[in-house]
């Protein structure tokens, strides 16, 4: 049919021959995990990479009809990633949405979940499956959780305005005539930051004030001596 890669189920892990054979076709593998230990996500990908082949990706897999969400440990995706030194993604056979945007922001690198036309059919996939509205939610919902990963470094995104509104300063709680040696008992801290930090409270208090300062008007640096 000439697919452009395999995907290999869990139920066929162990299939040793069957894991040589497509991995001697040279294309992509992406190889379910589901009911398997370390040990043997370990010998089928040496039995794929004794065919030259490394073009493969696994899936952290929990093969119950449904599953439980207590069962699906996302946090192994990265146990996988660093064990295998591979794209790890999720195999998703949880019902509803939710679960494929989590192991996004866990860190999975591709997302399989199956797909009906009705969830009334027989079989045990459809009720766990998604119906096409909700797949494409699902698939907004990632696209979104990516958004929303951003990026290791701490950045300030807010407005310089929201910073102002939202942090404090030093207001004048009591009339400071020059010359005052400024108490703690004639200041007080309020919003917005449009005057000196909170943080240099201590470091005010016991200067001298240069002016005569206004109750409730910030106190600025040239204020003091």
């Amino acid at each position: 049919m000439g697919s452009s890669f395999y995907k290999i189920a869990s139920g066929d892990l162990t299939y040793l021959p069957l894991l040589r054979y497509i991995g001697e076709k040279n294309k992509p593998i992406i190889l379910s995990t589901g009911m398997s230990t370390i040990g043997e996500i370990e010998e089928a990908l040496q039995e794929i990479y004794k065919t030259g082949n490394n073009k493969v990706s696994i899936l952290h897999c929990v093969s119950n009809y449904p599953a439980n969400y207590q069962d699906i440990n996302l946090k192994v995706i990265n146990t996988l990633k660093n064990l295998f030194q591979i794209p790890v993604g999720f195999s998703d056979h949880t019902v509803g949405t939710l679960v494929p945007s989590l192991a996004v922001v866990m860190g999975a690198n591709i997302i399989e979940k199956h797909f009906t036309l009705d969830n009334n059919l027989n079989g045990p996939d459809h009720k766990l499956s998604l119906e096409t509205h909700e797949f494409k939610e699902m698939v907004e919902n990632i696209r979104i959780a990516e958004k929303a990963l951003g990026q290791k470094i701490k950045v300030i995104s807010e407005s310089l305005e929201m910073i102002s509104a939202a942090r404090r300063s030093i207001f004048v709680d009591e009339v400071i005539n020059e010359g005052d040696i400024i108490s703690e008992d004639t200041l007080k801290v309020l919003r917005p930051e449009i005057g000196i930090k909170p943080k240099y409270l201590e470091f005010i208090t016991g200067r001298i004030s240069r002016k005569n300062l206004s109750k409730e008007n910030p106190v600025k640096w040239d204020d003091v001596e």
